[in-house]
């Protein structure tokens, strides 16, 4: 009985030293340190990430989560941290690559547009965009002026929503194929009396709709300034309305094909 007590005593001896080796071990932890632009740092374990769209971060200091877009992050690293020891750092992880280009939320581009079609066009414009969260489409306004270069055709301003999205890009990121359409609303001037032959009477153009579409390519000069070349369809119309009482008479449409080249910034 004895010798049983003394190897009982010696098993729960060995066993609570084992129990205090094991819970005096650091407890490593892996954590994600995430670097912005602007020089803050946040740490927590990202939870989920869209590529190239953002990151969720669980702080569990904080006990809270935060989404973060990629264009606004610098670099992530793994931090293994052993608390009270010192370890050799981990190896970091290869940093998340920000969008080279076109990094800010606005845009606004200076316009000139030659073209011909019904009748030969050159325009000026301006527009104002608004970069969307998938860094890839831009919504905005425009407004601009289209003048007849022929007389078979008359003076438009139009204002239109713009919106774009870009299909791919090169280079450092600095080349860049996109769809864009404008649409809105034609408005003629004074000015611009035509003769209409099927009512046999001088007339003057209301407003109507404004069209532009087509395909634009990108060249970043700087890192949120460069040069847009739009190849696009034209199209504006009106109602007709005669000079003398205001009648309408009829609707008209003229269709052209345009360039367009814009500096942005």
């Amino acid at each position: 009985m004895k010798a049983q007590a003394i190897k009982i005593s010696l098993f729960l001896f060995f066993q609570i030293i084992g129990i205090n080796f094991l819970a005096a071990q650091p407890a490593f932890q892996q954590t994600d340190a995430v670097h912005l632009h602007t020089g803050q740092i946040y740490r927590g374990i990202i939870i989920e990430q869209k590529p190239g769209e953002s990151i969720r971060l669980l702080r569990s200091a904080e006990g809270d989560t935060l989404t973060l877009d990629m264009e606004s992050i610098e670099r992530i690293v793994k931090v293994v941290a052993a608390p009270q020891t010192v370890t050799p750092a981990s190896p970091a992880t290869p940093p998340v690559q920000p969008s080279r280009t076109n990094t800010g939320l606005w845009a606004t581009a200076v316009q000139v547009t030659t073209g011909g079609g019904d009748h030969s066009v050159a325009g000026l414009g301006v527009a104002v965009q608004r970069r969307l969260n998938n860094r890839r489409s831009w919504v905005g306004l425009g407004l601009s002026y289209f003048g007849d270069q022929n007389n078979y055709g008359p003076n438009s301003i139009a204002l239109a929503l713009h919106g774009s999205h870009e299909l791919s890009s090169g280079w450092k990121d600095r080349l860049g194929a996109l769809v864009f359409a404008d649409l809105g609303y034609s408005m003629f001037p004074s000015g611009n009396t035509m003769y209409d032959e099927a009512s046999q009477a001088p007339v003057n153009p209301a407003g109507g709709l404004h069209l532009q579409t087509g395909l634009r390519f990108r060249v970043n000069v700087l890192r949120n300034a460069g040069l847009w070349f739009d190849l696009s369809y034209l199209r504006h119309s009106s109602t007709l309305r005669k000079v003398e009482n205001d009648e309408k008479v009829g609707n008209r449409a003229w269709n052209m094909v345009a360039l367009r080249g814009s500096v942005f910034f």
